[in-house]
This record gives C-alpha cells, sequence and structure tokens, in this order.
C-alpha cells in the first residue's frame, strides 16, 4: 500500500487511511523447526538439478548454474526470517510472509470464507503444520498461507478462525 515510504512514518499513514485495521506491535516467527523446509529442502533439489545440468550443459553455461543454488538459499532464508503471525486481540488476523519483499496481510475474521490446516508426514514428525486461509475479496479470491508453524500455534488459530461471531455474543 505504501511502496516507498520510509517504514517508521508507515502507522500513521495506514492509520487515517484504514481506521479500522491496526497494524500488529508483536509478531509470531515461524519455528526453527521450519527452517529445514524453507531453506535445507529447496536448496538440495537445486543443489540436484544444478549438477545434473553442470554435467550435461555445454561448457560456457556450466558455470552459470552453480550460482542458482545459492539463490535458492539466500531466497529460503530471507522467506524463513520474515515468516510470521500476529493475532492481537479483536477480530483481526495478520500474516507477514516473503522473501526479498516483505508482505504483510491483515485479515478480519468476518471475510474468511474458509480456512484449512494441513500436516504432511514430514512436518507430523517435526510437530509443525501449516494453515492456510481464504479470503473473499474478489471474484477469484485470495489465499494465504502460515507454513511450517507450530501445530499449537496452528490449532489455536484454526480455533478461533472457527469461532464465530453468533457464539462469543451468547
Amino acid at each position: 500500500m505504501f511502496p516507498l515510504v520510509c517504514g517508521s512514518e508507515i502507522p500513521p499513514l495506514f492509520n487515517r487511511a484504514l481506521p479500522g485495521f491496526t497494524l500488529p506491535k508483536t509478531w509470531n516467527r515461524v519455528s526453527k523447526k521450519g527452517y529445514g523446509n524453507y531453506v535445507v529442502f529447496p536448496f538440495l533439489v537445486c543443489l540436484l538439478a544444478a549438477a545434473v545440468a553442470v554435467v550435461s550443459l555445454p561448457t560456457s553455461w556450466r558455470w552459470f548454474v552453480l550460482f542458482i543454488p545459492i539463490i535458492v538459499w539466500w531466497r529460503g532464508v530471507l522467506g524463513f526470517k520474515k515468516a510470521a503471525w500476529s493475532q492481537e486481540g479483536g477480530d483481526q488476523f495478520a500474516i507477514r510472509f516473503g522473501s526479498f519483499t516483505k508482505q504483510q496481510v491483515l485479515i478480519p475474521r468476518s471475510k474468511v470464507q474458509w480456512h484449512r490446516s494441513t500436516q504432511t508426514l514430514f512436518q507430523e514428525g517435526k510437530q509443525i503444520a501449516t494453515l492456510r486461509v481464504h479470503v473473499a475479496s474478489s471474484k477469484s479470491g485470495a489465499v494465504f498461507l502460515l507454513r511450517h508453524a507450530p501445530v499449537t500455534d496452528v490449532h489455536k488459530l484454526s480455533d478461533w478462525l472457527s469461532f464465530s461471531r453468533k457464539q462469543s455474543e451468547l
């Protein structure tokens, strides 16, 4: 929303433009158990593909391929550092993600069409899970993922999203 503004100037501008939303003060980062899923696994797959490419490509292109695993590793590290979520009371949920750019999504609970928490076999062993949130925003909708977060946090967020406004008024 404010691409060329200093970070310290964003909260006042944001509060004037969208008074119903609040920027989170604290973020809950994904656990260190998810580091392998963000960094190590993509790096190893890319390294294997680069090894095959070095053997099969002509000599002039071989050395260029070796930079690709470094870029994939750096992208994974940045993505891991920026992945976080926040739910500071009220009816708003926030997800932060990105690798070379940081994106923050503020989602009112009333705009969530549906959500789902999933856990692969690899995630199950590490006690991490993924939360997928579908938002009613346009004709096709928008999907936001909180990947490789602690399973207790994902279940807590899923329960909070499932708890309807009618139940809270009773």
